[in-house]
């Protein structure tokens, strides 16, 4: 647990010896024996104490912005109106076929055999090619890939209906670490000298990904974006223009997505758990580029040692990565990762 060094954590050696001196003091001859019933009531009783006494800690420590997380610190950055991301909702692609047109309202129910539900994201019509494509919404609370593919209410001219993609959550619930960065990005007031941080954090909203903020010249500020919606130019526009200075120009540019294609190379001591060695390893370098920033580099050498997570690794060797371009960002499109024996 990380807590402020003025937290005294309950030292139960010290809180044994005190008790056992104050019992001396009405059993003098007292001593205490391994298992005997005072020993026995004294471990129960330091137990407790010990649970307690950390749990209080934890509370007050949650009161202080650098240890805060989960609700304490959406109920500390509250008191400056903000708000924790929830992210975006899962969604998959669809394809429905029917006998004649037809239209489907948003909002209309598909379900799955196992109880998991999914929404039409928006108005579906399919004209005479008797095909159409749209998005369904999974149900809130609910997170994975599901064969929702089936209507509630079944439709008779409906042949059939089939899923284009898995369902995937563009961007994930706000993690603790950047909900303080926009915090403090919030104290940062906006100035006729363009203030970056001001930028940075109007520029943090839910239908943009990633920002970066740039002085092109005196007063001309450029935003560089990635989005998670189609209308995140527009939704940023809105965020920053009416709160920074007339005086500035802003030159807004959507980031250039450099596709990466890696392949990881494994040499191992054996093939025992190579599938949970995979898995790691995928798990880990996803993370790593979903973390990357624009304009971010990144070598080869990093992804080697984060890769190496087991003893049973002897080698590890990664396709070479394109350079970093102006503007741009690394989208890792494939990972395949395989033994050098297989």
């Amino acid at each position: 647990m990380n807590l402020p060094d003025f937290l005294i954590p309950c030292d139960i050696e010290s809180e044994r010896n005190i008790i056992l001196s104050e019992l001396r003091e009405k059993l003098p001859d007292y001593e205490p024996l391994r298992g005997d019933d005072f020993a026995i009531l004294l471990d129960c009783f330091l137990f407790r104490l010990n649970k307690y006494i950390n749990y209080i800690n934890f509370v007050i420590s949650q009161n202080y912005f650098p240890y805060s997380s989960g609700e304490f610190l959406d109920s500390l950055v509250a008191l400056a109106g903000i708000k924790r991301f929830e992210g975006t909702p899962f969604m998959a692609k669809i394809e429905v076929c029917s006998s004649t047109p037809l239209h489907l309202p948003k909002g209309t129910k598909f379900i799955d055999m196992k109880g998991h539900n999914a929404f039409l994201n928006q108005d579906l019509s399919i004209d005479e090619g008797l095909k159409g494509e749209g998005e369904i919404v999974l149900e809130d609370g609910v997170e994975g890939d599901f064969d929702t593919i089936y209507l509630e209410i079944p439709h008779i001219y409906i042949t059939s209906i089939k899923k284009l993609s898995a369902f995937v959550q563009k961007a994930s619930k706000e993690d603790d670490e950047s909900l303080k960065k926009r915090f403090l990005l919030s104290l940062s007031k906006p100035s006729t000298a363009g203030n970056l941080k001001s930028y940075q954090y109007y520029s943090a909203i839910p239908e943009v990904l990633k920002s970066k903020i740039k002085h092109k010249d005196l007063g001309v500020v450029e935003v560089i974006y990635t989005q998670n919606s189609e209308d995140a130019l527009q939704k940023l526009k809105a965020s920053i223009e009416p709160n920074i200075p007339l005086t500035d120009t802003i030159i807004y540019t959507k980031a250039i997505e450099i596709p990466i294609e890696l392949t990881i190379t494994l040499t191992l001591k054996s093939l025992q758990n190579i599938s949970s060695i995979i898995f790691d390893i995928d798990k880990q370098v996803r993370g790593l580029f979903e973390t990357l920033e624009i304009e971010e580099g990144l070598s080869e050498s990093k992804i080697i040692a984060l890769s190496f997570l087991s003893l049973d690794i002897l080698d590890i060797e990664v396709s070479p990565l394109p350079a970093m371009e102006e503007n741009g960002i690394f989208k890792l499109q494939n990972l395949t990762i395989i033994d050098k024996e297989a």
